[in-house]
C-alpha cells in the first residue's frame, strides 16, 4: 500500500511539475526571427511586406488544393472576426485558384501574397500545408502549427501567446 502512495505522490509533482513549465513557456516564449522568403502579391488584394510585420498577428500558409487547409478557413475567418490579424501566403496556387478559392470559404486575410513551395521550403524546410506561425509584439515567431488550426490548439497554443502579447502591449 505504501508503494502505491509514494507512486501517487510522484505522479502528482510530475504533473504539478509539466503544468507549471508550460505555464512557464507561455510566459516566457522563445522566440525566432520570421524567415522572410520571396512572394508576390495577388492584383486586387493588399499584400504586405514580411519583413515589416509587426504586432501580434498570424501568417497561415495554405494550398488551394489542400483540404485540411479548406477545413481550417471557418476558424480563421471567426479569429479574423475576432480582430486577430491574419496574414495569408498561398502556396503553389495560381491567382486565379486563389481567388476562387477565398472566394468559396471566404477570405480571412488582412494581407494576401502567394509564393512557390520551394521559396518557402529554402525558409523553412519542407513542411505540411496549412503552416501557420504565430508571430510576436516585434515580429518574431512565437510558436509554428504544422497541420490545420483547431480549436484544442487555439486553446492551448494561439490564444495564451496572443492574450501575452496584448499584456506586454499594454
Amino acid at each position: 500500500m505504501r508503494v502505491i502512495q509514494i507512486l501517487a505522490a510522484i505522479v502528482l509533482v510530475a504533473l504539478a511539475g509539466a503544468v507549471g513549465w508550460h505555464q512557464y513557456k507561455l510566459a516566457n516564449p522563445t522566440t525566432e526571427p520570421l524567415m522572410v522568403f520571396t512572394a508576390e502579391p495577388l492584383d486586387g488584394e493588399p499584400g504586405f511586406d514580411m519583413a515589416s510585420l509587426r504586432g501580434a498577428s498570424l501568417l497561415n500558409l495554405f494550398a488551394t488544393a489542400c483540404i485540411e487547409c479548406r477545413n481550417e478557413m471557418p476558424l480563421l475567418q471567426a479569429l479574423q472576426a475576432e480582430g486577430v490579424t491574419i496574414y495569408g501566403v498561398a502556396i503553389d496556387s495560381t491567382p486565379e485558384e486563389t481567388l476562387a478559392f477565398l472566394d468559396e470559404t471566404g477570405n480571412p486575410y488582412a494581407g494576401l501574397m502567394r509564393a512557390g513551395r520551394s521559396a518557402f521550403s529554402a525558409a523553412y524546410g519542407e513542411v505540411a500545408l496549412p503552416y501557420t506561425l504565430v508571430l510576436s509584439n516585434e515580429g518574431e515567431v512565437l510558436t509554428r502549427v504544422e497541420g490545420p488550426v483547431t480549436v484544442n490548439i487555439l486553446r492551448n497554443q494561439i490564444y495564451p501567446l496572443l492574450d501575452r502579447q496584448a499584456q506586454l502591449a499594454r
